[in-house]
């Protein structure tokens, strides 16, 4: 969606925008997206923000299924100049589960963000909603909002109205995720205090 008309509209509003891209395959991306031939248009998207000095912010999901690949993908988004990387567990709007809440998991992916962040130092690497027991805060509606393909604003565009479905705020917070993911969080807590 984002030529260099856009980039230069954008300029005159925004200093920095988050781009979603799943893998550093053309393949992969597309299969996690649904939609074919848009890898491209998504690389070369970061590098016309890139090119007129926009801060780049990249969110990729992380299933089961990539979690060896996160040093490749850090290595491919460091090559076309993106310096803030969030790994975002898959987040469940209506129903599921975030099948990455197994410990062998997690801790598997703990030491291999460890390991990017040591090879990456200028790299800031962020997770959200993939970490049970780490806390984290969203400043969507604050600092941070989403602009959709219609071009509509909202403070987050995970809490948009889905056909009947308006997901509602609640204690957890605005996200759709973090009422299961805090629920995983407060199991795990209260098993550790029981320990």
């Amino acid at each position: 969606m984002i030529d260099k008309t856009t980039v230069l509209k954008l300029k005159e509003y925004l200093t920095e925008i988050s781009i979603s891209i799943d893998s550093y395959s053309a393949s992969m991306h597309e299969k996690m997206r649904g939609s074919r031939g848009c890898f491209n248009k998504t690389v070369d998207a970061i590098k016309l923000l890139r090119n007129e000095h926009f801060d780049v912010h990249t969110t990729t999901v992380v299933n089961k299924n990539f979690i060896n690949h996160i040093p490749a993908m850090v290595h491919f988004l460091s090559k076309i100049g993106v310096t803030s990387i969030a790994f975002i567990g898959l987040i469940p709007l209506d129903t599921g589960e975030n099948e990455l809440l197994d410990e062998v998991v997690q801790n598997k992916i703990k030491t291999i963000l460890q390991n990017v962040r040591n090879d990456y130092p200028d790299i800031q690497i962020n997770t959200k909603q993939l970490i049970a027991n780490q806390i984290s805060t969203c400043c969507a509606g604050e600092y941070v909002f989403g602009l959709d393909i219609k071009g509509d604003i909202s403070n987050c565009l995970l809490t948009r109205p889905r056909g009947d479905n308006l997901i509602s705020t609640d204690k957890f917070g605005f996200c759709p995720g973090s009422s299961y993911l805090t629920s995983k969080k407060m199991k795990v807590q209260k098993n550790d205090a029981s320990s």
